[in-house]
């Protein structure tokens, strides 16, 4: 361990498994090595697990540690409810301004401790300027309408910058959290006045994650609403909105004009903005409903990074130059011209490129030529149009240091082919389109680099190139530093045969990357069962408590029965390794 002859080190960043102790969690001599460390500053554990024992023991022994980020195992060891472990542990993490955790361990109820543990933190932590996670970590897609419990807090916390809650919670929030830089309002909407009396008494936001509820008419603002938007929203860098209508499904024209009419003020008023309405590097289908904006400025933007537009003749370069996202909608069966394409080609600085409903393979190389070279993220997608036809190797040959990859329901050609210039790629998601060729996925899959895989699919019919994934997998030839594999949609089991063979296959594959991928954390297959014969026999056999681990849920069990009726009564075991709710 280098870092324990560095005894003046300030940050310690741990991204890989020592040693590989069972299950990534911590040995106490690791900890005891850190704990020497008394300059230490920062404590970042990526991959390893650490019990909650020697996470306080290790924060109580460093006095200059600040900076907290882990994944930590408190099933076991957290009581909010002995007085005594909540005096020791706020001993312990007083000195701490960031304290980011998870609780990876596979098991269920880890929401609720965490949810609990974070309500100690803000109870009994008043130093703390980060509880969690960021407040900027998340774009608006992730929202739940039912969600978390908003937290509480009967005394003011100067300290705190970054604060996640519910809208519901805001009545005060600028008396308890004056100093909050980084605000995000989930599992709910607030009315847009309610909002903007909200930013102006809150000096230093600069950061905003919100569902918005438009109860103001845009169509006529006076300009003293003007005058009033710009008091509110003037400091902030970043405002990430929905409008709560389209939110609850009423995605019509009325939801996606007000979007892009508000959109617009912002852009025109709030010159100090980088991102505005959404992230562009995000990509989600139901976007596609929302209205399509063009801009027009009589101004340069220099702040904004993040540019979410459809072509159109517009100079977008101009007003924009600092663009370093880009999110390009394409209108469904429009064709759009030479010179509509060759505007969205002039940006300097494009290093992120999301492309939504395209279906010309033109278009995409023509942007591919012109931006590839300095590509980390793409993602291409029509989820709603015809598929799109490319080649994994004329993507990479345009985008060599591509790290970042999504196709939605695009037709890769070539993934039988040896794929070449793939060095990089680390992650990779594919929403693969109703085959009407054999997919191949163990090609693509040995991009050496690979740390995180999702794939999707109704049925996928290659057994062969499942068997040679499979046996890759156990040669420990490929995916050796995969972290997640999530596969979704992807396993639709006939329940009629005994024996399916897809089942057999994919039980294989989830057995093998269970057993012979060092650094997976989640593996989540999903399996969708279906019957036309003996439907109501394989029912009554599920709901027959026949199982002796009583922890199990009804979904497990069902699975369960499901995998013993189809001869595999072992595959559960591999996945409740993984399991976590």
């Amino acid at each position: 361990m280098l870092f324990c002859q560095a005894p003046n080190l300030e940050t310690l960043v741990i991204n890989e498994a020592i040693f590989g102790y069972e299950n990534f969690l911590l040995d106490l001599r690791i900890c005891n090595t850190i704990a020497i460390l008394s300059n230490l500053k920062k404590l970042h554990l990526n991959y390893q697990i650490i019990s909650y024992a020697d996470l306080k023991a290790l924060c109580k022994q460093l006095k200059k540690l600040e900076y907290v980020d882990v994944n930590v195992d408190l099933y076991t060891q957290f009581n909010d409810q002995d007085e005594a472990e909540i005096e020791d542990s706020k001993i312990c993490f007083s000195n701490l301004r960031v304290f980011i955790f998870d609780d990876n361990f596979p098991r269920r109820n880890s929401i609720d401790i965490l949810e609990r543990f974070a309500q100690f933190c803000f109870e009994h932590l008043p130093k703390l300027e980060v509880i969690q996670n960021f407040a900027d970590n998340y774009s608006i897609q992730d929202f739940e309408l039912d969600g978390n419990a908003s937290l509480r807090v009967s005394s003011e916390r100067p300290a705190l910058r970054h604060l996640s809650t519910v809208p519901t919670d805001v009545q005060n929030l600028h008396l308890i959290y004056p100093n909050v830089t980084h605000l995000k309002l989930e599992n709910g909407m607030i009315k847009y006045t309610k909002l903007r009396k909200l930013c102006k008494k809150l000096k230093h936001l600069e950061h905003l994650t919100v569902n918005i509820s438009f109860d103001c008419n845009l169509d006529k603002f006076s300009k003293a609403d003007f005058v009033k938007f710009k008091a509110s929203f003037s400091r902030l860098r970043v405002f990430v909105f929905r409008e709560t209508e389209f939110k609850i499904k009423r995605a019509d024209e009325t939801s996606g004009r007000l979007i892009n009419l508000f959109t617009h003020f912002c852009l025109v008023k709030l010159p100090n903005l980088e991102i505005v309405h959404n992230y562009a590097d995000s990509y989600a289908p139901h976007e596609l409903e929302l209205g399509r904006p063009t801009f027009r400025l009589n101004e340069k933007r220099l702040a904004l990074q993040h540019l979410c537009t459809v072509p159109a003749h517009e100079e977008f370069h101009v007003n924009f130059p600092n663009v370093v996202y880009l999110k390009v909608i394409f209108e469904l069966k429009k064709c759009y011209s030479n010179c509509e394409i060759d505007a969205l080609l002039r940006f300097t600085k494009i290093n992120s490129l999301t492309l939504m409903n395209v279906d010309c393979g033109y278009a995409v190389n023509k942007i591919l030529d012109a931006y590839g070279q300095n590509l980390r993220v793409l993602k291409i997608g029509n989820p709603k149009c015809q598929r799109l036809s490319l080649k994994f190797n004329r993507v990479f040959s345009r985008c060599p240091a591509l790290e970042t990859l999504l196709l939605d329901n695009v037709d890769m050609i070539d993934s039988s082919e040896e794929i070449n210039s793939f060095d990089n790629l680390i992650d990779f998601e594919w929403n693969i389109p109703k085959e009407k060729r054999l997919v191949h996925l163990s090609n693509i899959l040995s991009a050496p680099k690979l740390k995180r895989v999702s794939l999707s699919c109704k049925i996928y019919q290659n057994s062969k190139d499942l068997q040679q994934l499979s046996n890759l997998i156990k040669e420990q030839k490929i995916l050796q530093q995969l972290e997640s594999f999530k596969m979704t949609r992807t396993m639709f089991i006939n329940l009629d045969e005994a024996h399916d063979s897809a089942f057999n296959e994919m039980s294989v594959l989830i057995k093998n990357a269970s057993a012979f991928l060092p650094k997976l954390k989640d593996l989540n297959p999903q399996f969708y069962f279906y019957s036309t014969k003996n439907w109501p026999l394989i029912m009554r056999s599920f709901e027959i408590d026949s199982f002796e681990d009583s922890s199990m849920d009804l979904s497990e069990k069902r699975a369960a029965a499901a995998f013993n009726w189809l001869g595999d009564p072992d595959l559960i075991k591999f996945l409740q390794v993984y399991s976590k709710d």
